[in-house]
């Protein structure tokens, strides 16, 4: 502290040990400007209050020494060595979990016991290494400060220190590593056998008899089983310059494919480029062009001539002008009825343009030139081919055109480039509709397996990966990545998402592949792949499927709140819900007539195809008044409004979400005696299997369905085709005596009791209140406050 900072230490002896102080209001505003101070205590806080971290200026320096030093004043300070191994201690379960990532970042595997502190009031949290195995690294690299416990540290070389620490090899890589040596192969054989694995210990003498560089590259690193692989949901951005669905996060930065742009750069990392030319997909819609900026640098870097490389990136991009073009220039336009003033609004928009239909659109021109001087009607101006057909124009003139003016956004085939030098310009894309060279989703692993060794985290880069990629070659890819020991892998298949805001081709170069690779494929899955070509008008060929004339269904009345409330539904011949109606009353016009327009446009869009499953996941747990207690309802009993209830109604009858359900799966919901069929006649109980002995028969059953009588297609679509199922093995069972014997006789499970269901409540902790988040009955005790077991949220305090 002298030498340092030219202050003197005051020293006072303790119970237990010596405190040495510093006072000093200079040093004070400096450790705090350095940010090395703990974080302020939280308003209603117990305690000092304070939560200690790792100041962000240790982490920013990325240096294993500054990492070491650093915990090496931690254990110091609040660490001691147990039973040989060393230990740290701290009462926050933040700055464990820091410690603890810290720890193996440097190769130092960790476990955590949870302990109390000698006050009983908090719970401490003991870090120590994985096993005896890491002593010896520990002692050398981080070790205490103090030679007490410097020295208290054992050092094993038993092989038994390295337990549970085991090392995964792919099979012909251990038998070859084995067949050089034979003093450990049965040791090796009998770990890989029983655990699928072998322990480092072992691995490491392996390696010392055999110097196999793979071997020796495994052993840096630490394997641990996956507790869990969930999906984390959607992250709020604040990058309000792109729209969210082409927004991501990685590694904490807020990214998006635009960031190049603002960064001067054609890619931002290991990474190449899409294409060469791509076109980006505006938030607010329109086009436009991104062009590769480094290929003239290439290719003087090759030793090609300014004359040469002049008409290689005009081969690529095209003239962006009429002026000398094939079949299509000024000549043959204003012979077919263009003037000077349409021309130039056509110039001027081919700069921009990556098709050359664009520039001639109704949007460009206007309409009523269209009709005026071209003489072409509304089915012509606005058909997909666009006008260029309908003046005369083959496709061959229009292809010639569209490469001279617009360029075939490739170097393949471009006047005075040499084979050799392809490879240079490849992309993670075909180029154009000219393209074929694309690079192998094997070359971007090796890409990222290059920098993961320099890297503390996971690389922020795409696999990019063709239309046509099967299951087993995305298999194949995730296999590589693991034996290249990448910490992970994003894959994306071109043309995968709706919402693709890049494309190396037009929409009618996508269509036009489409109907060339699958002819006659159905309607729906047609729009599904012009849709992600960024044909976003022809998803307009989608058909609506009207409801019959009369059509069953049910009503439902419940009162939420003192608001009554009726859902009437109708339902197409097979069974599937096709329509909704919301009539309310104590509410004013204003109320329900949103309420009826929001039923209108919730029963177009399932009659459009849209997944019930998709309302029932966007309205479910919506929040506004009326809201509360529900009354004559058999399975919902509280709700946050009265879109959640008309969506656990729909979710629970039509798509046997039970767990939307408050009450057990035995309180069944009945279909009311008013419900009729085509035939006038009440409409029957659906079956549903129930398997008795060798054969499956069938047992009346409510309109609540089972999950496993639907077709998965949404909309609760079931299947209701008589009353008796087919059997696993081919007799019909509602025609044996096993059919009448269960129909009679059967019972499914009997019906607890009311004094059963309240004592299984009480042995789970529920004391009887709703939550007010979800509104499931499933609050337990929590210290003096209350959580809910469903959600996880709690009254306020815990």
């Amino acid at each position: 502290v002298k030498q340092l900072f030219n202050l003197d230490c005051h020293i006072e002896s303790k119970q237990g040990y010596t405190e040495v102080a510093v006072h000093s209001v200079t040093l004070t505003h400096w450790w705090e400007a350095c940010g090395f101070t703990k974080l302020e205590p939280h308003e209603g806080h117990s305690g000092k209050g304070y939560v200690p971290r790792i100041p962000n200026s240790i982490l920013y320096t990325n240096s294993r020494q500054c990492y070491t030093s650093f915990l090496r004043g931690l254990f110091e300070a609040d660490g001691t060595v147990t039973n040989g191994v060393p230990c740290w201690t701290t009462a926050q379960s933040t700055f464990s979990a820091q410690v603890k990532t810290l720890m193996l970042a440097l190769g130092f595997p960790t476990t955590t016991k949870h302990d109390i502190s000698g006050w009983g009031q908090s719970t401490l949290y003991v870090l120590r290494l994985l096993n005896q195995s890491y002593n010896a690294p520990f002692k050398e690299q981080i070790g205490f400060m103090g030679a007490r416990k410097h020295e208290a540290i054992k050092v094993s070389v038993l092989s038994q220190s390295a337990r549970h620490d085991f090392i995964y090899l792919e099979q012909p890589l251990l038998a070859g590593a084995l067949r050089a040596t034979s003093n450990q192969h049965n040791a090796l054989a009998i770990s890989t056998r029983r655990y699928g694995a072998v322990t480092r210990s072992s691995l490491k003498r392996l390696y010392e008899e055999t110097q196999n560089l793979s071997i020796g590259h495994a052993l840096g690193f630490y394997y641990d089983k996956v507790a869990s692989n969930e999906d984390g949901g959607e992250q709020l951005t604040y990058d309000l310059s792109v729209p969210e669905n082409v927004t991501y996060i990685a590694n904490g930065f807020v990214s998006h494919n635009t960031i190049g742009l603002v960064m001067d750069c054609d890619t931002t990392g290991i990474e190449p480029d899409f294409a060469l030319v791509k076109f980006k997909k505006l938030a607010g819609g329109g086009y436009f062009k991104i062009i590769n900026q480094s290929v003239p640098s290439a290719l003087t870097y090759l030793g090609y001539s300014p004359e040469q490389i002049d008409d290689i990136i005009k081969y690529c991009v095209g003239h962006g002008t009429l002026q000398g073009s094939p079949a299509i220039d000024h000549d043959a336009l204003k012979a077919a009825g263009f003037d000077d003033e349409a021309l130039a609004r056509i110039e001027a928009a081919l700069p921009s343009a990556f098709e050359l239909g664009f520039a001639f659109s109704p949007f460009v021109l206007g309409e009523e030139f269209c009709r005026a001087n071209l003489n072409l009607t509304d089915e012509q101006i606005n058909s997909r081919e666009g006008i260029l057909p309908h003046l005369g124009f083959s496709k061959a003139d229009i292809a010639a055109a569209n490469d001279y003016v617009c360029g075939t956004m490739t170097v393949e085939g471009a006047p005075h480039l040499r084979d050799e030098h392809l490879p240079v310009f490849d992309c993670a894309n075909r180029c154009g509709r000219k393209g074929t060279r694309f690079l192998s989703p094997g070359s971007h692993l090796h890409m990222m397996a290059a920098a993961q060794p320099f890297i503390s985290g996971a690389i922020s880069k795409t696999i990019n990966t063709p239309a046509n990629t099967t299951i087993t070659e995305v298999e194949d890819i995730y296999m590589k990545a693991w034996r290249l020991m990448l910490k992970a892998v994003a894959i994306y298949r071109d043309g995968s998402k709706l919402s693709q805001p890049l494309n190396s081709m037009g929409a009618e170069d996508e269509a036009d592949e489409a109907e060339e690779e699958a002819p006659g494929i159905p309607l729906t899955q047609r729009v599904m792949q012009l849709a992600a070509a960024g044909a976003d008008n022809m998803a307009r060929e989608v058909r609506r499927q009207k409801l019959p004339n009369r059509r069953a269904g049910y009503t439902q009345k419940a009162t939420i709140q003192g608001h009554n409330i009726y859902v009437r539904t109708g339902e197409y011949e097979d069974g599937e819900l096709g329509e909704i109606f919301i009539d309310m009353h104590k509410e004013g016009a204003a109320f329900r007539s949103v309420m009826n327009c929001f039923a209108i446009a919730v029963s177009l869009g399932l009659q459009y195809g849209v997944p019930l499953e998709e309302y029932v996941d966007a309205f479910v747990y919506t929040r506004f008044e009326p809201s509360g207690r529900v009354i004559g309802n058999d399975h919902i009993k509280m709700v946050t409004s009265v879109i959640d209830y008309v969506f656990r109604e729909l979710a629970i009858c039509y798509l046997d979400r039970l767990d939307l359900a408050h009450l057990p799966e035995g309180h069944e919901a009945t279909q009311p005696d008013s419900v009729q069929n085509l035939e006038g006649q009440p409409t029957k109980p659906r079956a549903v299997p129930l398997n008795i002995g060798p054969a499956t028969v069938a047992t009346p059953s409510p309109h609540l369905q089972p999950a496993a009588l639907t077709n998965g297609n949404g909309n609760g679509h079931t299947n209701t085709n008589g009353a008796a199922a087919n059997t696993t093995n081919g007799h019909t069972p509602h025609t044996s005596a096993h059919a009448e014997l269960a129909q009679t006789s059967v019972l499914l499970k009997p019906e607890p009791t009311r004094s059963e269901q309240i004592a299984e409540a009480r042995l789970k902790g529920y004391e009887g209140d709703n939550c007010p988040e979800c509104g499931q009955f499933t609050m337990v005790r929590n210290g003096t406050c209350m959580k809910c077991a469903s959600c996880g949220s709690t009254s306020g305090c815990s």
